[in-house]
Formats: C-alpha cells, structure tokens, sequence
C-alpha cells in the first residue's frame, strides 16, 4: 500500500459529514491557503498577522470548529498513517469543503489549539512544512513511532506494530521482524522487543517469559531495557551474562538519565 501512496499525485482523506461549526473553519483554511499558502514560502508570519485582526469571539467559533475535527475518528485509526505519512499531496474533506494538507496541519497552532499528542503526531507527518520540519524528518525509527502513535486504534492490536513497522526507518527492511499474522499479539510483542533492543540478534531467549498486553508494552517503551531485564531476573530467567547484561544497558537510560529526561538511546 505505501507504493501506491508514494506514487499517487494526489491523496483524497474524508473526515465524514460536515456541520455549521466545521464548515467555517474549513472556509477559514481555504482562505489561507487562496491567499498564502498557494503563493510560497512560510506564509504562517502572513497568516498570524491576518488573524490578529479577527475578532476573539470568531476565533473562540473557529477554534470549536477545529476541535470538532480533530476528534473525528480518522485521526485514531492506524491504517491512515501510511497514506498520510507517503503522499506527496493531500486533500482534505470534511462535507462539502476540502483544503490542502499543508494548510490543514498548521492551521491548529495558528488558532491557539493544543491537540492531543496522537493527533499532533498525524499532523506533523502532513505534506507540507508540519512534514519537512517535525520530528519525522529527524528520526522516524520504530520506537520513536511506537511512542507517538500508541493511542492509535485498530480491530487487530497486531496492526498497530506492523503498520508502524511498514513505514519506519528501520523496521521496513528488517529481515528479523517480519509480519506475520500467524503469529499471537504476545509472540509480536516479543519480536517487536527484540528488534528494539537488538535490530540484528535473532535470539529471542530473553524475551520468551514476558507475557505482556500491548498497552502494557506501549507504556513500557521509553524505559523498556532496564523493565525488561528486571523482568527476566525477577521470573529466574534471566541468566544472560555479564557481557549481555551490559549491551543491553549501553542502549537505555539509567535511572539518574531517566530523571533528567534522558531517553533510551536505542542502535
């Protein structure tokens, strides 16, 4: 599916049925992008100063519109992350009205709007200026997708790791975690683990014992070595040797690190 998306020249998203509060803030998007987004360049400095002129109570009126958008299911669904995250050009439609992506994204911040961290992740991977100056463009590995997108939703929890693993830096090529549908949610998790903490090490050993849900292993991603090797010692199967002990604790924080906000420094 990322190949069709990459090489589509246009990526159409439906938010669903519009409403009076939804149409004025897509109107105000189109407006933006008629009169700047269109003409080049970092039209946000335009696009504020524009808004500096609207009158609070019709700011209060957009800003309700476009949280009235941003919880719109689209936005939890997991599957759309490829097709946001691969293409080149996004329209977006919510009833009648449509507006580019690159507008879309930015308009959020502009409005004074906060959106939860799952929502902000989609819009940071938007086509556009949100794409080229977000996070994705910086480090997009498995983990640090893993972390943004673990309040996304799906019927089968496997999609989640999967999905994320299709579009990821270094998950998509992986030999060593490959998807397999055959394959239980704690036998993917296992897998998923490995691959975090070793990319290239086919031994799965330490990890057979761990018997976690997917929140659980969602939850657990930014402090994942140290609670993984807790793990192992505390259930007596966790007799990796020194050596192995240490390679391990090289990719993770300490807890001194983890209180200042060091995150794990996975290969």
């Amino acid at each position: 599916m990322g190949r069709i998306y990459k090489a589509a020249e246009r990526v159409v998203i439906w938010l669903g049925q519009g409403t009076k509060e939804t149409d004025l803030v897509m109107d105000f998007m189109k407006q933006l992008h008629d009169r700047n987004v269109s003409v080049g360049g970092d039209w946000r400095p335009s696009a504020q100063i524009r808004l500096d002129h609207v009158k609070e109570d019709q700011i209060a009126i957009l800003r309700d519109g476009m949280k009235v958008i941003l919880t719109r299911l689209w936005f939890r669904r997991i599957w759309i992350l490829q097709e946001i995250a691969h293409a080149r050009v996004a329209i977006i439609h919510c009833g009648k009205k449509s507006v580019s992506a690159r507008a879309f994204a930015q308009v959020p911040s502009i409005i004074g709007i906060h959106p939860q961290p799952n929502c902000q992740a989609v819009l940071d991977i938007m086509p556009g200026v949100s794409r080229e100056e977000s996070w994705w463009s910086q480090q997009r590995n498995l983990h640090t997708l893993l972390v943004k997108f673990r309040e996304s939703e799906t019927s089968d929890e496997r999609d989640i790791i999967y999905t994320l693993q299709r579009i990821s830096s270094d998950g998509c090529q992986s030999d060593v975690l490959v998807p397999d549908y055959t394959k239980s949610i704690q036998e993917v998790i296992r897998e998923t683990i490995s691959f975090l903490l070793s990319p290239t090490n086919r031994d799965r050993s330490l990890y057979q014992f761990l018997d976690w849900t997917l929140p659980e292993f969602l939850q657990r991603l930014d402090t994942l070595g140290p609670v993984v090797l807790e793990s192992a010692y505390e259930q007596g199967e966790g007799d990796c040797n020194e050596a192995e002990s240490s390679y391990y604790f090289t990719m993770v924080p300490s807890s001194k690190e983890q209180m200042n906000g060091v995150k794990p420094r996975f290969l």
